[in-house]
């Protein structure tokens, strides 16, 4: 399962995530709190395992500029969290996590050019505002997806149970958060959680 802690801005961040069992580590290249630049994420990333993913946030970017910012960071998959289109998908060089707020739009970028994954958020992404999933008809969620929004150490058991099936991984950043900064104590917990140690 993809385990991917989010909006990584320390080296000391990116260590823990590593030692927890993360699978995918976020850098946030939008306009955020948390954004970083190309420089300080190949600085905290040196000497990675190869098997960790590095993954890029975009929002509504032109497609040069991400794949500049791409290649520059290190990165190994792009994260799309605008209104980008399947044309737009189709520019980017990299494999891409296409982030939507409504599993209906899924359909809306099956695409025989591009393997794309989803990523299932709430409206306001990184706020750490949990989204209905209550509402959600399990019974028509045909493609797997990455889960996120408001994912925490209080909820992540039940989302795990109630999207048994469903998920190929969670996406976790204010949750793993102590006033606004990452807790490491928060990643190992949240971490061991999802891969089902005791904690």
């Amino acid at each position: 399962m993809i385990i991917k802690i989010c909006g990584l801005q320390r080296k000391e961040e990116v260590k823990q995530a590593v030692q927890s069992g993360a699978s995918h580590l976020g850098f946030v290249f939008s306009r955020s709190k948390r954004k970083v630049d190309y420089k300080k994420v190949r600085e905290i990333t040196q000497g990675l395992p190869q098997e960790i993913k590095k993954v890029g946030i975009f929002v509504d970017e032109d497609y040069k500029l991400v794949n500049e910012l791409s290649n520059l960071a290190g990165l190994d998959v792009v994260q799309l969290h605008g209104q980008e289109d399947l044309s737009y998908i189709d520019k980017i060089e990299l494999p891409v996590i296409k982030a939507l707020d409504d599993y209906q739009k899924f359909k809306d970028y099956q695409s025989d050019r591009k393997e794309i994954i989803f990523l299932l958020d709430g409206k306001k992404p990184g706020s750490g505002q949990r989204f209905d999933w209550e509402n959600l008809p399990l019974e028509q969620l045909g493609e797997k997806f990455i889960l996120a929004g408001g994912l925490n150490l209080e909820n992540i058991d039940q989302a795990l149970e109630y999207f048994s099936g469903h998920l190929l991984g969670v996406d976790v950043s204010s949750g793993v958060e102590s006033n606004g900064q990452k807790d490491l104590q928060k990643i190992d917990l949240f971490t061991r959680k999802v891969i089902g140690e005791k904690v």
